[in-house]
This record gives C-alpha cells, structure tokens and sequence, in this order.
C-alpha cells in the first residue's frame, strides 16, 4: 500500500499522524530509517546509548527503527542525527542516494 493524498506519507506532514502502518511510509522513510540505524552500528553504539546522547526516549529509537514511528518531528531527528555527529540533511541525502541505487537494480532486474 502506497501513501495516498488521503493518508500522505508521514514525512510529507508537518505533524506526526499518530500511530502509522509500517506500510504506508513512502520508500524515502524506509532509507532514511536503514541510514540510520546502519550509522548506529557502524559507531558501535546500542539504541540506549544513542537515545541518551541525543536525549529521546530508548523506545522512541526503537519503534524509528522498526519502522513503527509516528511519523518523527524534524527536531527528534535532527537530535539523533546530531548524535550520530551528522548534519540531518547529509543522512537524508545518503537515504536518497540508495534509494536511487536500489530503484535502479529493480529496474535493471526486470
């Protein structure tokens, strides 16, 4: 199920929608939560250690990277972003690079 103009995408809202279907996040989340959570990894920090450093909650780190976010403000993502020692924007644009990437294998599978 893709995001309609009934249900836009959180990202594309000003306002969290409350609780939101992993599948109606538009591909764009789906990269931006990988970027994430891979930079985590890669830094070696657990999703305790990034939630205290960015200051948000633990499960707030946990539901963003399973997906089951509320559609997150930008200031709870520029502050994890921050912790991570990223810009928001840099991530985001990483997101959108592999999404590029990742349309285009599709494309070239087919």
């Amino acid at each position: 199920m893709k995001a309609s103009r009934k249900n836009p995408c959180p990202c594309k809202r000003r306002q969290p929608l409350g609780k939101v279907p992993r599948d109606l996040h538009c591909e764009l989340c789906k990269f931006v939560v990988a970027v994430f959570t891979e930079e985590r990894i890669r830094q070696g920090l657990s999703q305790t250690q990034l939630a205290a450093v960015a200051r948000v909650a633990r499960s707030q780190v946990t539901a963003f990277e399973a997906g089951q976010h509320e559609g997150p403000r930008l200031d709870w993502l520029e502050r994890v972003a921050d912790a991570l020692g990223y810009e928001l924007d840099v991530l985001v644009k990483r997101a959108r690079i592999r999404m590029r990437q990742a349309q285009a294998a599709g494309a070239a599978a087919r």
